[in-house]
């Protein structure tokens, strides 16, 4: 008999891009046979100084790349939200008896007006920094290049949103 393997699926975004708010989504609709996760709420606090955060993420990455083997032993399916590291650094880290096949990757984006809009009204101003950054411009290269898919929460509703991910959770 041909094993199981669950998967364990990342979905990305700069903040303002709505992974808090389906992290919040997704406990109060769960679906059946996933967990889903909070990347920054894993078991390592994220550094004041960001010239740490990069190996925290690995950390982080690593912590939750575990939680996912666990799970999978229970035949759970993981999903984290949360500015993770890179598909192709994560793939580098996964441990050996987890299967690649059953890694996937999405990112959330959300148009430059309505993403400082979010940030503002949650009282996070500071966080804006545009999409005109060196880094996000590579952020985005990256997923567009790296991930099997793209949500756009511009102008959708968040359950919209929850139910274009569901679909897509369903064809893995």
């Amino acid at each position: 008999m041909k094993p199981i393997y669950p998967n364990i699926v990342f979905i990305s975004g700069l903040g303002g891009t709505g992974k808090s708010t389906l992290v919040a989504y997704f406990k109060k609709y769960p679906m059946p046979h996933w967990k889903q996760y909070d990347f920054d709420k894993g078991k390592y606090k994220a550094p004041r100084d960001l010239s740490k955060h990069h190996a925290w993420r690995e950390k982080q990455t690593d912590y939750w790349l575990n939680v996912a083997c666990t799970n999978s032993k229970k035949n759970i399916n993981t999903i984290v939200f949360g500015m993770c590291l890179y598909p192709k650094q994560i793939l580098k880290r996964k441990p050996e008896k987890m299967n690649s096949k059953n890694v996937h990757f999405a990112y959330l984006y959300c148009s430059p007006t309505i993403r400082r809009k979010r940030l503002v009204n949650r009282g996070n101003p500071d966080h804006w920094r545009g999409y005109r950054f060196p880094w996000h411009i590579e952020f985005h290269a990256v997923m567009k290049k790296d991930c099997e898919k793209k949500f756009d929460t511009t102008k959708v509703s968040l359950p919209q949103t929850a139910k274009k991910i569901k679909k897509w959770l369903e064809k893995l």
